[in-house]
């Protein structure tokens, strides 16, 4: 969480230090966020796949986190308008901490989607997304299981999980108008129903589209579309999530490796313990042999012994 922390600050940084655009509170100067949700946010973006793969939550959880910056930074406090509209959402910033320090609404729903995807119940109004949970809880029913497990076990899960779909990948955003992107994006969707059939794509596809979904919704929003800060903000998103990535696969190569060492652990173990207990059985079965053995010969000396003794 950490590193995310910073690499979404890196983002905004990066915005803001090449752009004209100091910020993005001024979507809400008049008007309060369920105003700008209700009307101009969906209006643009009604049957819009893309809002089924970010989440109408997630959507509007990053609003509520850009206003809060927005508000507690004091950005445009010189405007009558946006103070009072403040006031007007205080009952939804009161007392929030939970959020990225950006005025951007891509770092806010980058933020958010990530934390959604992490499944780190960051934010109580924004479900899980189910296949991430789906996967969580079976490595954690793994990892917390006393027994050593297979390695093709883990793999299998991997495979169903991870393993790269490339032709379900977005391509990535690189500069051009947001009407180019809108059509090359909803070209896409015609032919391979990418984001509409989003619950049938595993979590690589989903962490690797998630900069394009943004950058996506964002051609459609009435929010200023800066194409060389958009581009460099997919460069800074794609190793935030190609990161992400490959934490989990290394998570899963020392989840694989404590695993196996333990399986082969108990199975060394239960080898010696049946062994000693086998070695121990013969060796107790030959001891009773040999007496049996000495008792019927002492038997049959008895009747040559006993006129001795008279």
């Amino acid at each position: 969480m950490i590193k995310k922390s910073i690499l979404l600050i890196g983002i905004s940084i990066l915005i803001q230090g090449i752009g004209t655009l100091a910020h993005e509170c001024h979507i809400f100067t008049d008007t309060s966020i369920k105003s700008f949700q209700g009307t101009l946010f969906e209006s643009s973006t009604k049957g819009n796949p893309v809002v089924q793969a970010i989440s109408p939550e997630g959507i509007h959880r990053a609003l509520i986190n850009l206003k809060t910056h927005c508000c507690a930074a004091n950005i445009l406090n010189n405007n009558s308008a946006m103070l009072k509209s403040c006031k007007n959402d205080a009952i939804l910033l009161k007392e929030r901490t939970n959020y990225a320090q950006s005025a951007f609404l891509f770092d806010q729903l980058l933020d958010v989607m990530m934390r959604r995807l992490a499944v780190d119940g960051k934010f109580s109004d924004v479900p899980d997304d189910k296949k991430a949970q789906e996967r969580r809880k079976k490595i954690d029913t793994i990892t917390n299981k006393e027994d050593g497990v297979l390695p093709i076990q883990i793999g299998k899960e991997y495979e169903k999980y991870r393993k790269p779909q490339a032709q379900f990948y977005l391509p990535k955003y690189n500069g051009v108008s947001a009407q180019e992107y809108q059509n090359t994006i909803n070209n896409l969707e015609k032919e391979k129903k990418i984001l509409s059939k989003y619950e049938e794509r595993n979590l690589t596809t989903r962490y690797y589209n998630l900069c394009q979904n943004i950058i996506y919704l964002m051609t459609f929003l009435p929010v200023s579309f800066e194409s060389e800060q958009l581009a460099l903000a997919q460069e800074r998103c794609t190793s935030l999530t190609e990161q992400t990535i490959n934490n989990e696969a290394e998570y899963l190569h020392h989840i694989i490796v404590q695993k196996s060492d333990l399986l082969l652990g108990q199975t060394m173990k239960n080898y010696a313990e049946e062994y000693l207990i086998n070695t121990r059985a013969e060796q107790l079965q030959e001891r009773l042999s040999r007496m049996m053995t000495n008792l019927m010969g002492i038997m049959r000396m008895i009747p040559k012994l006993v006129p001795n003794c008279s």
